[in-house]
């Protein structure tokens, strides 16, 4: 009896233990955005495994209120879900740093960015330094070490490792920390232009509701400028336009808030 007793309990706890993960995982997946499609030129995967690259490219931001969001993703031929992980939206987690003082007044650097990033549903630790129409990224360890390097990124590795070296040691200050929902698109008659909304946005821990952003990001060396002004004509049409509180605007992310 006593045996019988105790693959009782066995089998209970292992069904609760089986209920939670399969409570955690459902409760997951709800918060994905999950997208079906039939063909494949209504979806887009992205399957880049270099997690230590340069980006080049020019980003074109708008803002928008909470209804225009709706209009946008409401549009027919126009977004296409670059799914990442099995959703086409996640949580971004940013902390941006000072440029230290002596590496601000070398015209090198005064104007780079630099933060931390990672994100809810996708595995990984990011440093990034930003400038002009370019994106450093590599990814590192929770001790502020480079997991993988490449050529690509060799000139600013001097760079890269004294800014590494520096968090470690606490010598960065914090300029801003930010989170907001993304989702990530490209545009549906040309891949080569990735559109972002970035939703539910809190800047220092404080919460901006009813304000969201639309990016348009395009290679540096892209020359069918013809393509972007369709796609500002597109959002002219549901109200997304220019004008003196909706500016279209090429800035760093913390001038957006400090301007807002």
């Amino acid at each position: 009896m006593k045996k019988i007793l105790i693959y009782f309990l066995f089998f209970i706890i292992t069904i609760l233990i089986v209920s939670i993960v399969y409570y955690l995982n459902i409760k997951e997946n709800m918060q994905k955005c999950i997208y079906i499609s039939n063909t494949d030129n209504n979806l887009n995967n992205d399957k880049s495994s270099n997690n230590t690259h340069i980006i080049e490219r020019y980003n074109i931001k708008m803002t928008l209120n909470d209804n225009d969001k709706k209009n946008l993703l409401n549009q027919k031929n126009f977004l296409i879900p670059t799914m990442v992980n099995g959703t086409y939206c996640d949580t971004n987690y940013s902390t941006y740093y000072f440029i230290p003082e002596e590496l601000y007044h070398n015209y090198k650097y005064k104007n780079l960015l630099i933060r931390i990033r990672n994100y809810y549903f996708s595995p990984g630790l990011f440093f990034e330094i930003k400038g002009r129409h370019i994106k450093i990224r590599t990814e590192i360890t929770n001790n502020y070490e480079i997991i993988s390097s490449s050529p690509e990124i060799e000139e600013y590795m001097d760079l890269i490792n004294e800014m590494l070296k520096k968090l470690k040691t606490n010598d960065l200050k914090i300029l801003s920390t930010t989170k907001y929902k993304r989702y990530s698109f490209v545009y549906y008659y040309d891949k080569n232009i990735r559109i972002t909304l970035d939703t539910e946005i809190e800047h220092n821990n404080n919460k901006f509701s009813d304000f969201n952003i639309i990016e348009i990001k395009y290679p540096v060396d892209y020359n069918n400028n013809q393509v972007i002004t369709e796609i500002q004509n597109r959002l002219q049409e549901i109200n997304i336009v220019q004008n003196s509180n909706n500016k279209i605007h090429k800035y760093k992310l913390s001038e957006l808030f400090s301007n807002k």
